[in-house]
């Protein structure tokens, strides 16, 4: 018995070992792969829609792309490839301890509603947390792209009042979220301690009615905690689910958007230095306020040429326009 129980030991210790080479393999793939498409893909939007979100925005995208990595090669992961397991651990509770099979068969319900519950809730409150972190991001880095303007106009004590409140707002939802969370876990916990008191009763009570032994008793409670763990942890670690989750839904829609021409089937001659714009208009968005209305302009090589007017006239757009960006 020593020496079988040696070789269990040995395989379970190959088998978890070539399970940590597979998660690095897989995590090291994902870093590449997915961070590298996400790059090109960044690079191939058209500046419009680039300049259409904060600079914080394609920031985020990137650790979407650490959430998603952690979820698939990290222990979120090892628990979806250990729920099949408690399948196969319930058929032999059933062989060695059918009176006390029962039990399992009405708590593992409960945990499921559990784990049902905590998904809503703490995916819900996961959201408004990371929403009121990113608003509070976009306004730092605006502030740092800004930072002269802001001590030259004396805006410091201004813009510390607004990050204080949006600081404010992402602690609080923090708690929120940590309150759902903690309520869930703290409820599987004492549910899989319930468990253990109720296999022992009920096993009890079998024993001395003799329909079942001892050791029966004493496998099916080593074997119900390898059925109730996983469950427990799943509740547990539904946070990283619902993560994972939204990470892949804003991956998908940054994905989804459609990129500029990358190459140019049209053979040009070779650039001179005339510029010819003629009846340009240019608007954001099909239904906005154009921002420049039948613009013309003629750039000869060698002049200069000072494009002048108050702020928000469309000076920059216009250059963007001649540089080829818009």
């Amino acid at each position: 018995m020593l020496i079988g129980i040696m070789i269990v030991f040995a395989f379970d210790y190959i088998l978890r070992n070539a399970r940590s080479r597979m998660m690095q393999r897989a995590a090291l793939e994902i870093d590449v792969k997915v961070g590298q498409a996400l790059y090109d893909k960044i690079m191939a939007l058209p500046m419009s829609e680039l300049e259409s979100r904060p600079s914080a925005y394609w920031q985020a995208l990137f650790r979407d792309v650490e959430t998603v990595k952690n979820t698939l090669s990290g222990p979120t992961a090892i628990l979806m490839a250990d729920l099949p397991f408690a399948v196969l651990f319930l058929g032999l509770i059933l062989v060695m301890a059918t009176p006390i099979a029962w039990v399992l068969a009405v708590i593992l319900p409960a945990f499921v509603i559990i784990r049902w519950r905590s998904a809503k809730a703490v995916g819900s409150a996961s959201d408004s947390e990371r929403k009121s972190g990113f608003v509070r991001d976009t306004l730092m880095s605006e502030f740092i792209s800004g930072r002269s303007t802001v001590r030259a106009l004396a805006l410091d004590e201004d813009i510390k009042s607004i990050w204080e409140a949006r600081q404010a707002e992402t602690i609080e939802r923090s708690m929120i979220r940590g309150k759902q969370a903690h309520k869930y876990v703290n409820l599987g916990a004492g549910l899989a301690s319930f468990t253990t008191v109720a296999m022992t009763c009920v096993g009890a009570l079998a024993i001395i009615d003799l329909q079942m032994t001892i050791g029966a008793l004493i496998a099916s409670n080593m074997l119900s905690n390898r059925i109730i763990g996983p469950f427990n942890q799943l509740v547990g670690s539904w946070r990283a689910y619902a993560r994972f989750k939204q990470a892949v839904g804003r991956l998908s829609q940054a994905f989804a958007l459609i990129e500029e021409r990358k190459e140019i089937c049209i053979a040009h001659d070779r650039t001179r230095g005339n510029i010819s714009i003629e009846n340009v208009r240019f608007q954001y968005a099909q239904d906005g306020v154009a921002i420049l209305e039948n613009v013309r302009l003629k750039v000869r090589p060698g002049g200069m040429v000072a494009i002048v007017g108050p702020n928000g006239c469309g000076k920059s757009i216009l250059v963007k326009i001649m540089q080829g960006l818009y």
